[in-house]
């Protein structure tokens, strides 16, 4: 292990930098994103830009455990080694193209000893550069992708758990904030919808109470809840899926992809409630039921949905860089 940290340490200032993991990525042919991932993951805090060796350290012992069982689960010699043809065994019963050539890039890969093997410290500094959630899938595969450079996409195996947390934090955060900020908004709507300054409404608020100003909560409470739980469900399924279908492709795409699907989704649930909102800010109905009613008897079921393709050329845009940045 401490061989292993001074090899990533280019400059042996006993400081392992962003740059020092790219390099080793680079050099292992491993997607740039586990550097960032990795030393975000590791260092002490996040305004740390280096890990030191008592960090590392804490790293092997966490994934010590997971590592040493997927290298059991390897057709090892008595000697608890790898040879060629060891690695052929693995390989075949992976299903994987199982051939000498193949066995013996994947010994280069690991920089085999002087005996043509590979030992279990090889195999843990390799492993030791994987995100956690790969840590999971067989070794095999990763090990044969990373030396051959032939992806071998796994099974994709979304947890559920997971994705109901966070859509439900996601919900519960938006619905949270939106029923705090409704009064806010309500005034915002009546200035637009009227001739009234905003001083003037500010000294209507005795006249308009607290019913008034929450009036149009329930739709809004509950869109937003809908809108942004499926949103934060469908990008974080969306995440789970693109990296392991297409684990080469940069992060910054995937973030792209999955928050462009996952706005254009959640935004179509929740423009309904929208319409019904602002139509009770504006005081056209005084309930929600004479809203939906109103509104359908008036305009049909297109009339919950105006507004939606600018709505959709505003959000897009916008939900795309947010979660990006937030990924």
């Amino acid at each position: 292990g401490k061989r292993f940290f001074e090899e990533l340490d280019r400059d042996g200032d006993g400081q392992v930098t962003l740059e020092d993991l790219e390099v080793a990525m680079r050099k292992r042919r491993l997607p740039r994103r586990y550097a960032r991932d990795l030393l975000r993951r590791t260092r002490s805090n996040r305004f740390s830009k280096s890990i030191g060796w008592k960090q590392f350290l804490s790293l092997m012992e966490q994934k010590e455990a997971t590592i040493l069982r997927a290298y059991t689960t390897l057709c090892l010699s008595k000697s608890g080694t790898l040879h060629k043809n060891q690695i052929v065994e693995s390989l075949k019963g992976a299903g994987l193209p199982a051939n000498e050539d193949n066995a013996a890039a994947m010994l280069r890969y690991l920089n085999a000893d002087s005996e043509g093997s590979i030992s279990y410290s090889h195999f843990r500094s390799f492993m030791l550069l994987l995100p956690s959630e790969r840590l999971e899938d067989d070794p095999r595969n990763i090990w044969f992708e990373a030396a051959t450079l032939v992806a071998v996409p796994p099974p994709v195996e979304i947890s559920a758990g997971n994705v109901l947390k966070s859509a439900l934090a996601g919900g519960l955060a938006s619905a949270l904030s939106t029923s705090m900020l409704h009064p806010i908004d309500t005034m915002k709507t009546r200035v637009q919808a009227s001739t009234l300054s905003f001083p003037e409404l500010i000294a209507k608020l005795p006249q308009i109470g607290i019913q008034g100003l929450y009036r149009g909560s329930i739709p809004a409470i509950l869109g937003q809840f809908s809108s942004h739980g499926l949103r934060t469900g469908i990008f974080e399924a969306s995440k789970l899926i693109l990296v392991r279908v297409a684990p080469t492709l940069p992060e910054i795409q995937v973030q792209s992809l999955a928050s462009f699907c996952s706005t254009i989704l959640g935004t179509a649930v929740r423009i309904p409630c929208e319409v019904l909102k602002q139509r009770l800010q504006a005081g056209i109905f005084d309930n929600v039921g004479e809203a939906i009613v109103g509104t359908m008897q008036k305009d049909g079921l297109k009339g919950f949905f105006r507004g939606t393709g600018a709505t959709l050329c505003r959000e897009v845009p916008f939900y795309v860089a947010g979660m990006c940045l937030y990924g």
